[in-house]
């Protein structure tokens, strides 16, 4: 009777264990499915992001103009303020009052 009753004991135990694990089991692949499930729908929205920012021929094409433009704008500014201190300095050159303060 005592060892029937230890099978049974163990019997039960080893249930109570394949229970456990099944269970553990059973959650592992729902978070595992919810897993999949976030990163199918991620990947989905960064496929649609990179097709939607894909740079089209016109519009590179007006992102260098508008470069350019501003490039071009740049030098001018530059090159006027250079020729404006140029001016300045050879009126200051050949004004004597001018040079006398300037001593």
């Amino acid at each position: 009777e005592n060892r029937t009753h230890a099978r049974i004991e163990a019997r039960m135990a080893a249930q109570e264990r394949e229970r456990t694990e099944e269970a553990k089991a059973t959650q592992l692949r729902q978070r595992r499915e919810k897993l999949k499930v976030l990163y199918d729908q991620e990947y989905s929205n960064w496929i649609a992001e990179m097709q939607t920012t894909v740079e089209t021929t016109e519009q590179r094409r007006e992102r260098l103009r508008k470069q350019a433009m501003a490039l071009r704008d740049r030098r001018e500014a530059e090159r006027k303020a250079f020729a404006d201190a140029k001016r300045q300095q050879q009126w200051r050159d050949a004004c004597d009052e001018a040079r006398t303060l300037d001593s």
